[in-house]
């Protein structure tokens, strides 16, 4: 989430806008931006980053806003330690930068070893129950043969992501 917190009794802004970077990669999935209520909203890409412009006619001091997205880190292809940067950034209707901000995305992956039971689909599917801070997790997955360490490609993958708030002020 992204907080806009403008402060100042006399502090104004003409046609700002707010973009915020998640960078593309395939990590990531299922990555999806709020629309604004209070002015346009653009979403766009390039080669690197995935964008979304959130543009004011005006903000003032006592604004404040708020901005989710959302995304999973990818089971087959994130890794523990693996990490994303998104980025945050207020900006002049000239693109001159008036706050910037990023926020750093650490997967966090529980220790398991997979074991299988043979299916009939002609994958295996396999179950790890564990115990990690006093949270039990069952883990599933398909994985191509026995002795796979992880899951085959193009299945559902099971991971959570946790959100924690960006703050501009």
């Amino acid at each position: 989430m992204v907080d806009l917190d403008v402060s100042g009794n006399t502090y104004s802004v003409d046609a700002p806008y707010l973009l915020i970077r998640v960078p593309k990669t395939d990590k990531i999935t299922d990555l999806r931006f709020v629309d604004s209520q209070a002015g346009t909203t653009e979403r766009y890409e390039d080669g690197e980053y995935n964008y979304v412009k959130y543009t004011y006619p005006r903000i003032t001091g006592g604004t404040h806003y708020s901005y989710q997205y959302f995304f999973k880190f990818d089971g087959n292809h994130a890794r523990n330690d693996d990490s994303i940067e998104v980025k945050a950034g207020l900006y002049q209707s000239d693109g001159t930068p008036i706050q910037e901000t990023t926020h750093k995305y650490v997967v966090r992956t529980i220790g398991f070893a997979l074991w299988s039971v043979h299916g009939n689909s002609g994958l295996i599917n396999s179950e790890k129950k564990a115990t990690e801070n006093g949270h039990r997790y069952v883990v599933t997955g398909y994985v191509e043969q026995m002795g796979d360490a992880k899951t085959a490609p193009n299945t559902i993958p099971k991971t959570n992501v946790f959100q924690r708030s960006i703050r501009i002020r």
